[in-house]
């Protein structure tokens, strides 16, 4: 569907469980869905352009996520990893590693696995001479840059706190979720910078609603000693009625006002 909106149309008809990987400027839409043999888990990684239908399926055993070279010569692939069965742990080094490959697509050669074999790798994303990943060496996963063939690997990211997940690339900048939140990493200046949001949502109850006849909702009232001024309650809300510029709504976020009071 458009980015401004629309209609979506469908373009997949697997069986179920597809895994949108991302998108490539030449081969289109990336996505991994289960394999028709094998066991339970195993997947299977093709691309199909949403405009002219072509489909391609990458002969990778069981690849579960995969990146193209701008050239389209080389497929990044990882293999197992704990993603896919949902587990969280951390730093887990067992038999189900993720695994880091890389396959040339046009010299027909056997698959190599690139990078540690001794830590996850995962989500390769190519970026000019370099390949960057999610590496969790320090426990914690978070961006690191190799060379193609695996070598030569930089920590880009440092966090302790959380582990960057989700990571996606568009020319020198890489979105990514870290707990709760999103960042935007620039390749360039290796700075790092939260993603502010604010999301309209379509739930009724959460959307504003304006009050024609606010005191039909009065629970309380409180006149001053004086006599010159009144506070009224209504709906969490504080309002005190007194000649400007006493006069003021009393409203804070996420706190609930009851029984409003002039002392």
């Amino acid at each position: 569907m458009p980015t401004t909106g629309g209609v979506p149309r469908r373009v997949t008809y697997e069986n179920g469980r597809i895994r949108l990987i991302g998108w490539d400027r030449n081969a289109g839409i990336l996505f991994s869905f289960p394999a028709v043999t094998g066991p339970y888990y195993f997947y299977n990684v093709a691309s199909i352009h949403p405009e002219n239908g072509k489909k391609t399926l990458y002969p990778l055993a069981n690849a579960n996520d995969a990146a193209l070279s701008d050239d389209g010569r080389w497929i990044y692939f990882t293999r197992f990893g704990l993603a896919m069965t949902r587990d969280n742990m951390r730093a887990y080094r067992g038999g189900g590693l993720s695994q880091l490959w890389r396959f040339d697509l046009k010299g027909g050669k056997e698959a190599e696995r690139i990078g540690s074999h001794e830590v996850n790798l995962n989500r390769p994303m190519p970026w000019h001479d370099r390949l960057i990943v999610l590496s969790d060496e320090n426990e914690r996963y978070n961006l690191w840059s190799l060379a193609t063939d695996g070598s030569d690997a930089k920590q880009l990211t440092h966090f302790t706190d959380y582990s960057v997940l989700e990571a996606s690339i568009s020319g020198d900048h890489i979105i990514f979720r870290k707990g709760a939140d999103l960042y935007q990493y620039d390749l360039t200046t290796n700075q790092v910078k939260p993603v502010p949001l604010d999301l309209i949502s379509d739930n009724t109850p959460r959307t504003p609603y304006w009050l024609a006849k606010p005191a039909k909702f009065l629970t309380d009232t409180d006149l001053s000693a004086k006599g010159d001024a009144v506070v009224f309650t209504m709906r969490g809300h504080a309002v005190v009625a007194a000649p400007s510029p006493a006069g003021r709504l009393l409203s804070q976020r996420l706190i609930r006002y009851v029984y409003g009071m002039l002392v």
